[in-house]
């Protein structure tokens, strides 16, 4: 049987491959182990799994997030991760900091049931009743 990797010389690259390879493997099957066993949980104890279903990659392409199916705008993520955070509030000079423009995010409250999203509009403001909210400027008279 002949050696899949015998192009490759014997040298730094080959174990640098080989490494990664392993190191890959082992991280795809930890992460197919721990959604077992959360999953697992939280069906013997009757509660939802929305909150793994934005929390783990392997269960993103699985389940249909809600933000981009029902909504136009730029899905960023999970609110836990700095990157999300990063696109959901932008520095601003005058407030500190402002909210994104056309983002939609998912958060959970710890323990707490369900998947809470937040989305804004092409203002930047979060909707209170309707998806799609715009703030009209008045103009003045004359």
């Amino acid at each position: 049987m002949k050696n899949r990797l015998e192009w490759l010389p014997n040298s730094a690259l080959k174990r640098v491959l080989l490494f990664s390879i392993v190191v890959v493997t082992l991280l795809f099957l930890l992460e197919i182990l721990f959604v077992g066993i959360l999953v697992s949980y939280n069906y013997l104890n009757d509660r939802k799994i929305e909150q793994l279903k934005a929390q783990f990659l392997i269960l993103q392409p699985i389940f249909a997030n809600p933000i981009p199916k029902i909504t136009s705008l730029n899905y960023a993520g999970f609110l836990g991760n700095l990157n999300t955070k990063k696109k959901m509030w932008k520095a601003d000079p005058i407030l500190g900091w402002r909210n994104g423009k056309n983002v939609g995010t998912t958060n959970t409250h710890g323990y707490g049931e369900g998947l809470e999203w937040r989305i804004t509009n092409s203002q930047g403001f979060l909707p209170a009743d309707s998806l799609e909210v715009n703030v009209l400027l008045r103009k003045p008279a004359g």
